[in-house]
């Protein structure tokens, strides 16, 4: 380390010129640097630790909780609000067309690749077989209120596949 420069920003640089680069986390970097301090470790050793520590802190795990939490709620709602929708506009049928139009937009929302939006991606694809909308999209949907009362499960599916 060249003399003046500060331990953090030489660290950060090291891990930026790696393969790949690595972020390295200031406060978790403080902690493994006070962590090296209490056992008297070499400074590759705190390297190491932050990398470790800032991932797996009770902090970094609630916040990840809670991006979770919001992502599902955010789902519920623009799984709701669609279905509010298309259910104003269409109140006793609806086109095959038209249905897997509102699969569709609900799809386009699941930007995310979790078990949530992985769980909602499959019940789409059970409704889209069940009911045949693939085939003959300006046929009426068979049996609309079956349709219906899958949109409202379709609704908490997010939820089911975070409770399971």
């Amino acid at each position: 380390m060249p003399a003046g420069q500060k331990l953090y920003k030489f660290a950060a640089t090291i891990c930026e010129e790696l393969p790949s680069a690595l972020r390295l986390d200031k406060v978790g970097f403080a902690r493994a640097a006070l962590d090296v301090l209490e056992r008297d470790a070499t400074p590759d050793q705190a390297l190491r630790s932050s990398r470790t520590s800032s991932s797996c802190s009770p902090l970094s795990l609630a916040q990840r909780d809670a991006v979770r939490k919001n992502g599902r709620e955010r789902m519920h709602r623009t799984v709701s609000r669609f279905r509010s929708g298309f259910l104003r506009d269409h109140q006793k049928t609806a086109s095959r067309r038209e249905a897997n139009k509102l699969l569709e937009d609900i799809e386009n929302q699941l930007t995310e690749v979790t078990d949530e939006t992985e769980s909602m991606r499959s019940a789409i694809r059970l409704i889209r077989a069940d009911f045949k909308l693939a085939e003959e999209p300006g046929a009426p949907v068979e049996d609309f209120v079956a349709l219906v009362e899958r949109l409202a499960h379709l609704t908490y599916e997010g939820v089911r596949a975070a409770q399971v």
